[in-house]
């Protein structure tokens, strides 16, 4: 469970390692399904990788097995919580990153996301760079993901560029 300004997080977490393998010189890789999804969505991704990869899914906020418990005094529909919006997300999943010791090792973080999970990739990127050395993101928008939250930005590449050496690989390519 991670503390946040907006609220309490207490994250389920499906992680893959293969008995045996020693993963601290690789990134560990993070992934973040979408919409109506779940940690589950990846198992097959994490099976794949997790001969050299420490490999963590988490089930967001309102999906799955994750429960939130709202410390604001604005609780309701999801859209007027300030505790479910993209911004207050990624402060919970780069907390859950620190209490899980993500971010360790050689490399750093990876976030892979898809859709939703993928805003929020691109927001750890853009706002969380101590935290997510990589984000790789596939089917999404820019909503959500800068601090003023424009439908679609030529700017989000560059600004990750220059947020930190972290790559972003967003797809499809000729996105935006």
């Amino acid at each position: 469970m991670v503390q946040t300004p907006h609220g309490e997080y207490d994250f389920r977490v499906v992680e893959t390692t293969q008995p045996g393998v020693e993963c601290s010189a690789q990134p560990t890789l993070l992934f973040l399904h979408g919409f109506l999804g779940s940690a589950d969505d990846f198992k097959p991704c994490m099976d794949a990788l997790s001969s050299e990869f420490r490999c963590v899914a988490l089930d967001l906020p309102g999906h799955g097995a994750t429960s939130v418990t709202c410390t604001t005094a604005t609780a309701g529909a999801a859209q007027q919580s300030p505790h479910m919006s993209i911004e207050a997300t990624a402060v919970a999943i780069a907390t859950a990153v620190r209490a899980l010791r993500l971010d360790e090792g050689k490399h750093g973080c990876v976030v892979v996301g898809y859709s939703l999970g993928a805003r929020l990739a691109l927001r750890l990127a853009l706002v969380h760079g101590d935290e997510v050395a990589e984000a790789d993101a596939a089917s999404t928008s820019a909503a959500g993901a800068l601090p003023c939250s424009p439908y679609k930005s030529t700017l989000l590449p560059s600004l990750l560029t220059r947020r930190s050496p972290a790559a972003c690989h967003v797809w499809p390519p000729s996105w935006p």
